[in-house]
């Protein structure tokens, strides 16, 4: 019998039973009765152990607690595999999420050498390639010869807040991601510069799908009236993108002023004329 079965208590399978359960009260209760310490890499008959079994569900409360108890968030099940690849596989975006923001590896491998890349849906798929890139930018760590007296090509103000402050915020990333551009330009280093614009464009990419993917999930939420033509924008403003981001892997096109001035301009009127569209209408539904 595998070692960690062995050791599986009464109160083990009463842990197990909570977090089946979304009973995140009782599981805080569990984790903290010092008279019995829980040995949380303890697996049950499935080969699982407990945060594996609060990723297949989907409990972020209780992921939290069990990795702030200790928790192992890259301990493999018998087959293999992580809690975040489990979570991915099972569907569960919250528990994704829950397990990246504690400090799970994207890129972790099972025994098969696959990643949670290779098993999700698209709407997970989606925040996972942010995350990927996101890890590719903070590796270079964005060394370049910045020239701080060059400012930002697009400075974030009051004036631009759409009402609702998640798309807020992934404004403030993408204007970020351009402002990036605007200063990596002036990199003396070209292979340097090129890793960089690349790591950057994908970026720019990703989190624009994520951003939109948010905005249409809640467009279909409240059933907005005129969600389809701003859909239809998104897919619109992604296909161009998309198409730069070719021609400059392919080395047929460079960051200039042309492109820096489109992603300013497709930004800035995105947000100033088609986003503040719904700004009123999510307010009313107690969407701020």
């Amino acid at each position: 019998m595998d070692k960690a079965k062995a050791h599986l208590t009464p109160k083990h399978i009463q842990l197990f039973r909570a977090i089946s359960e979304n009973k995140d009260k009782v599981v805080a209760k569990l984790l903290k009765e010092p008279d019995e310490p829980l040995d949380l890499k303890v697996k049950n008959a499935q080969g699982f152990a407990p945060l594996h079994v609060a990723a297949i569900e989907g409990h972020k409360e209780v992921i939290r607690l069990l990795i702030e108890a200790g928790a192992d968030v890259h301990q493999l099940t018998d087959e293999g595999e992580s809690p975040i690849f489990v979570a991915t596989k099972y569907h569960n975006f919250s528990a994704v999420k829950a397990l990246v923001k504690l400090g799970a590896r994207v890129s972790q491998q099972t025994s098969n050498g696959q990643v949670p890349l290779d098993v999700a849906n698209k709407k997970i798929a989606t925040f996972l390639n942010v995350v990927v890139s996101r890890e590719t930018l903070s590796a270079m760590q964005m060394a370049t010869s910045e020239d701080s007296t060059q400012g930002n090509i697009i400075n974030w103000s009051s004036n631009m807040s759409v009402g609702v402050s998640r798309f807020d915020d992934d404004h403030k990333q993408l204007i970020d991601a351009i402002n990036k551009l605007w200063h990596v330009r002036l990199e003396k280093d070209l292979q340097k510069r090129k890793r960089i614009i690349s790591a950057l464009l994908n970026f720019l990419v990703h989190y624009t799908q994520f951003h939109f993917q948010a905005e249409e999930d809640m467009f279909d939420k409240y059933n907005w009236a005129v969600k389809k033509a701003h859909i239809k924008q998104h897919q619109n403003l992604l296909k161009q993108v998309g198409q730069f981001v070719k021609l400059f892997e392919n080395g047929q096109a460079d960051v200039d002023d042309a492109l820096l001035d489109f992603l300013q301009q497709w930004l800035t009127t995105h947000i100033m004329k088609e986003d503040k569209q719904y700004s009123e209408f999510f307010n009313k539904h107690g969407v701020y």
